[in-house]
C-alpha cells in the first residue's frame, strides 16, 4: 500500500513558503479558488514545476453530490480551466465527502481518470476501481488523520462505492442551511445553456460548501443567488412591469409554496406553515427577509394572554394582474390578502367576531447593511436596540443607504427590536371586525 500525503494550505502565504522549501516532496495538494485567485503570477508559474499532484474537487469548494448535473460540469470544468491554464497535468478528482455514483461519470467526462474520496468505516482501505453506466474511474481512499491517499499499488480490484448522503442530513437540520439551499437548487435546475459569465461566479460563489456545513452568515450566499437572479433577468430582457408566479412544493416538504418575482422582487410564500420565506430586493441584491438566527416573515403572528402565536393558512386564490399579484389566503374567522407590486408588500386583513386573539400582525425581519435608526409619524430619528413599542401611522427604517417604509391605513402599534445588522418588527392592531392594512414599501 501506497500512500500520497494531502495538504491543503490556508493561505497564499503557506504556498508561497512551500514553493520554495516543499517542491520536491510528493504531495496531493488542494488549492482553494481564493488560492489560486491570490497568488502572484510568479507562483502561478512555479506550480508547473513542483513533485506536486492537485486536487480537483470544484471551484467554490461545494459539496458536488448536492447539485444539479449542470452545476457540477460548471464547478469542475472552471477549477479545470484555471489549473490546465497555469500548465498542471497532474490532477486527480477529490470528493472529501458526499459520495454518488454520478459523481464517477463527471470525473471520467471531465478527464480524470483517478478521484479521492473520503473514506469511512464501509468504504474500502484500499484503491478500486468503480464505473457509472461505463464511464469508469480509479478511486483513491482518503484516509484521515493523518490526511493521505491510498495510491494504487498494483492492479486494483472493482467495487461500487456505497452512498453517502451524510450531507442532507445536516443541511436538513439546519432551517436557515435548508433554506439557502432550497434557493440555490431553484436556481440551479433552471440554469440557461449559456448564462453570462457574472452569473455564473455568483452561482459557484453561493455553493460553496461552507454556506451549507458550518454555523455562519449566509448573507453573502444569499446576495449572490440574488443577484445572480438579477442578471440572467437582465439577459432575457424582460419588461419593466414582468411578473411570474409559480405554484410548487419550493422546499420539498410535501406541501406546496406559491413563488413570486418580478423585476425587482423575489418572495416564496407558504401559507401552510403561514410563512413568508424569502424576500430577496434584487435590484440591490439584499436578502430583505435574511437575518442569522431570526426566523422568517410571519403573515399573520397574533397575541393572546400575553402569548404570541403564528397562525397558519389556506391558500384560496392567486389573482394576476398586469403588474400585481394577489395571494387570498384564510384562516377560520379571518381574510388575509398579499399584494406584491414592485417594491412594495401590502397586507390586508380582515377578522370576524370569531377570532379569538387580542393582537394580530405580520412580524418582519429587516436586514440591513448598516446600523439602521427609525422614525415615526415623520418625527425624530431614534437608535434601535432593546425592544420597544410605538403607536402610529408611518414607520420608517434607514441605514443610510437603505429605507422601508411601513406603512398603515389604521392606527396600530410598531414592537420593534434591534439585531445585528436589522431589526424584527412586529406590526399589530387589537383584534376587531373590520378591515386593516400595512403595506411594506422597499428602496435600495
Amino acid at each position: 500500500m501506497s500512500l500520497l500525503p494531502v495538504w491543503q494550505p490556508a493561505t497564499v502565504d503557506e504556498v508561497e513558503r512551500a514553493l520554495g522549501d516543499r517542491s520536491e516532496q510528493q504531495l496531493a495538494v488542494r488549492l482553494r479558488q481564493d488560492l489560486l485567485v491570490g497568488l502572484p503570477n510568479n507562483a502561478k508559474a512555479a506550480l508547473g514545476r513542483t513533485a506536486w499532484t492537485f486536487l480537483v474537487g470544484g471551484w467554490s469548494d461545494p459539496i458536488l453530490a448536492s447539485l444539479p448535473a449542470a452545476s457540477r460540469d460548471l464547478q469542475i470544468g472552471r477549477e479545470l480551466e484555471e489549473l490546465t491554464s497555469l500548465g498542471l497535468t497532474d490532477l486527480v478528482g477529490y470528493v472529501p465527502f458526499g459520495w454518488e455514483p454520478q459523481l464517477a461519470a463527471l470525473f471520467a467526462s471531465n478527464g480524470l481518470g483517478v478521484v479521492a474520496v473520503g473514506s469511512g468505516t464501509t468504504m474500502p482501505l484500499t484503491a478500486t476501481v468503480t464505473d457509472y453506466l461505463g464511464q469508469v474511474v480509479q478511486i483513491w481512499p482518503l484516509h484521515d488523520p493523518p490526511p493521505a491517499l491510498v495510491t494504487a499499488d498494483g492492479r486494483p480490484s472493482r467495487t461500487q462505492l456505497p452512498v453517502d448522503r451524510e450531507w442532507a442530513r445536516t443541511i436538513d437540520a439546519n432551517p436557515e442551511a435548508s433554506l439557502l439551499y432550497r434557493k440555490m437548487l431553484r436556481l440551479a435546475t433552471r440554469w440557461p445553456d449559456r448564462p453570462p459569465a457574472e452569473a455564473v461566479d455568483l452561482l459557484l460563489e453561493a455553493q460553496a460548501s461552507t454556506w451549507y456545513l458550518t454555523s455562519t452568515d449566509r448573507t453573502r450566499a444569499h446576495t449572490a443567488l440574488t443577484l445572480a437572479r438579477r442578471r440572467l433577468d437582465q439577459e432575457r430582457r424582460l419588461g419593466a412591469d414582468w411578473t411570474k408566479v409559480s405554484q410548487l412544493d419550493w422546499d420539498a416538504d410535501g406541501v406546496g409554496e406559491v413563488q413570486v418575482e418580478n423585476r425587482d422582487l423575489s418572495i416564496v410564500v407558504d401559507p401552510v406553515e403561514g410563512l413568508i420565506k424569502t424576500v430577496d430586493l434584487k435590484t440591490t441584491g439584499r436578502p430583505i427577509s435574511y437575518l442569522p438566527g431570526e426566523p422568517p416573515w410571519r403573515i399573520g403572528r397574533v397575541l393572546s394572554d400575553g402569548t404570541p402565536t403564528r397562525l397558519p393558512f389556506e391558500l384560496d386564490a392567486v389573482e394576476e394582474a398586469r403588474d400585481q399579484i394577489t395571494l387570498r389566503m384564510s384562516h377560520p374567522d379571518l381574510k388575509v390578502d398579499l399584494g406584491i407590486r414592485d417594491t412594495d408588500l401590502t397586507f390586508d386583513y380582515r377578522p370576524e367576531s370569531g377570532l379569538a386573539y387580542d393582537r394580530l400582525g405580520p412580524e418582519l425581519v429587516l436586514a440591513f447593511d448598516h446600523p439602521v435608526r427609525m422614525r415615526v409619524d415623520g418625527g425624530s430619528w431614534l437608535d434601535i436596540g432593546e425592544p420597544d413599542a410605538f403607536p402610529g401611522h408611518r414607520f420608517r427604517f434607514d441605514d443610510g443607504r437603505s429605507q422601508v417604509l411601513v406603512s398603515l391605513a389604521q392606527p396600530g402599534d410598531l414592537f420593534v427590536t434591534g439585531a445585528d445588522h436589522g431589526v424584527v418588527v412586529w406590526v399589530n392592531w387589537p383584534v376587531n371586525p373590520g378591515e386593516y392594512r400595512a403595506t411594506v414599501s422597499l428602496t435600495g
